[in-house]
């Protein structure tokens, strides 16, 4: 059980990234709740038909229903959009022990949005990004969304170091990277279906790098 005196970290909502903005860089009227929601729905639905390169906002402002400006006036550009729109927030695990937490993160992970919608639209948004590197928006939402991994990585490490799985404090990035970047380098570089591999053999990998 969760221990009452913990404060578990929550995920901040996706428009928490946009209130970093400043204010210079805000434009347009306030957003419309079920538009947005529209929005985020089409630009999930088009990522999981067609590649990247392929996907246009004009084409998720039709399957949205709304206008393409609307689109222009809330996203400055698709990278932004795409990252919104596959940027779940991570779900902090409580399994008991850290090889199940780790196990839980993966699963998250290997659900998410941007598995889902299939690796070339990962390979296709943040080679984009790299590309934009001027987005202010897109840059905020991205550093936003990969400190709230740090934080449930870090309250998960934290516990398995009081509860004496873990031997000494480690880099939160490590461990984030070894989470994301194993089953990556699987799927993306070898080629290897993640599903042919079983999760604790991947978490038992893990667990060898944080305890090595």
């Amino acid at each position: 059980m969760t221990d009452p005196k913990r404060v578990p970290a929550t995920a901040p909502p996706l428009k928490a990234a946009k209130d970093t903005i400043p204010a210079g860089h805000r434009t347009g009227r306030p957003r419309s709740t079920e538009a947005h929601r529209r929005v985020i729905e089409a630009a999930l639905s088009v990522a999981n038909r067609l590649d990247y390169q392929d996907i246009t906002m004009e084409m998720v402002a039709r399957e949205a229903e709304v206008a393409k400006t609307t689109l222009y006036r809330w996203w400055k550009s698709k990278a932004e959009l795409m990252l919104e729109a596959t940027s779940e927030p991570l779900k902090t695990p409580d399994t008991g022990c850290l090889r199940g937490d780790l196990a839980d993160l993966l699963n998250q992970y290997a659900h998410s949005h941007l598995q889902e919608a299939g690796s070339h639209v990962e390979l296709g948004l943040w080679a984009d990004l790299r590309r934009t590197p001027a987005d202010p928006r897109a840059t905020d939402l991205q550093q936003a969304h990969l400190q709230h991994e740090r934080d449930v990585i870090k309250e998960v490490l934290d516990r398995a170091l009081e509860n004496g799985e873990l031997l000494s404090h480690h880099d939160c990035d490590l461990a984030l990277s070894l989470l994301k970047g194993l089953p990556r380098h699987l799927r993306l570089v070898l080629g290897v279906d993640q599903t042919r591999i079983s999760n604790d053999y991947l978490v038992g990998c893990i667990l060898a790098g944080l305890q090595g």
